[in-house]
């Protein structure tokens, strides 16, 4: 194991909370410290009333539906430990997506991540401290771990982030008004949960400000009457009524998240050799820096395993991700597409 005696983590929102708890699991020894600008945890996207798990299909069984498989596994073996089901925070009984049934099902973000810094701190004890409504210190005193691209001072690593606003909208109801499984489509539809029927997500790209619209009220009702007409038809004189929760995810241009250690872009732009910069592993990397970020709509399905992954990663055991799905998330990939081009790097956000 490398010599790593203190790990700050950037973000405690859900990518926050399960590498917290990942570490956890790799029975790291040294000192962990988290910082979240909110005042508590899960106050992002993660703050959702409900977040959905499901597959990603693909003809091909490309490296995206790969991943997002081998997630959504993990996810559901971290719920079964967790005890979600037991615990009413999670209802992992299926989905049925455009006809099909699959694996999945919905989760209540918020617990989920409760529940991993619960088990985190049993751990770790007086070697883990958590301080809300504080900003990351300029200098870093250990390794870093950037869990939240809201972050003042981020690095400038070729990223490529983008924003993306998303509303989801809930009416009351009883339980069986609701369909016994989650619906997905061009959406998705919960099974009622805690007496709210919820219908997501809208999805707008390039937008950093989310809040809450009679817009985005009407496009969820339309996705639902795509997934379920009757039950659209019954609930539309009460979504007059209907309330909402608008937030930011960050999403990459392939729709993977970023995992593992960002590149050095000064080191790269003084590199005596450019040319021979052709793979991932030639690329310089940030020292002691690390990313889990854009998780996009998906981060039920990422989190767990790019926590995981990225836990192993740092402690130097042995990975948990083939290298063909490794480098599909690794955090230069943009910054080598670009460099194989024509030498010209990204804009980094």
């Amino acid at each position: 194991m490398p010599n790593c005696a203190r790990i700050e983590i950037v973000g405690l929102g859900l990518a926050g909370a399960c590498l917290l708890r990942a570490l956890a699991l790799e029975g790291f020894e040294g000192e962990v410290v988290a910082y979240e600008q909110a005042d508590g945890p899960a106050q992002g996207a993660s703050g959702n009333p409900l977040g959905i798990l499901h597959p990603l299909r693909s003809a091909d069984h490309n490296r995206s539906s790969q991943f997002y498989e081998l997630g959504l596994q993990t996810c559901m073996a971290w719920c079964e430990s967790l005890q979600g089901n037991p615990q009413g925070w999670a209802g992992l009984n299926g989905v049925v997506e455009l006809g099909t049934e699959l694996p999945g099902g919905w989760i209540q973000p918020a617990r989920f991540v409760q529940a991993c810094l619960q088990e985190a701190d049993a751990f770790f004890g007086t070697r883990l401290r958590l301080r809300f409504s504080t900003p990351a210190p300029g200098a870093s005193r250990g390794t870093r771990v950037y869990c939240s691209a809201r972050t003042d001072g981020q690095m400038e690593a070729g990223l490529s982030l983008t924003p993306v606003a998303g509303q989801v909208s809930w009416v009351m109801a009883e339980p069986e008004e609701g369909p016994a499984k989650v619906l997905c489509g061009a959406g998705y539809v919960a099974p009622v949960v805690q007496g709210r029927l919820l219908v997501g997500a809208s999805f707008e790209r390039a937008t950093p400000i989310a809040e809450v619209t009679l817009q985005g009220h009407l496009e969820n009702l339309d996705r639902l009457a795509q997934l379920d007409a009757p039950l659209a038809e019954r609930m539309r004189e009460r979504w007059s009524r209907a309330e909402g929760r608008a937030s930011v995810r960050w999403a990459t241009r392939d729709r993977l998240p970023l995992i593992g250690q960002p590149v050095d872009l000064a080191a790269l732009a003084l590199h005596p050799h450019p040319q021979r910069i052709s793979q991932l592993h030639h690329l310089p990397r940030l020292a002691e820096t690390y990313v889990l970020l854009g998780l996009g709509s998906r981060g039920l399905t990422t989190a767990p395993l790019g926590a995981v992954a990225l836990a192993r990663q740092i402690l130097g055991a042995p990975a948990v991700l083939p290298g063909h799905l490794a480098d599909a998330v690794d955090p230069g990939r943009f910054v080598l597409r670009a460099h194989r081009r024509k030498g010209v790097l990204p804009e980094a956000h």
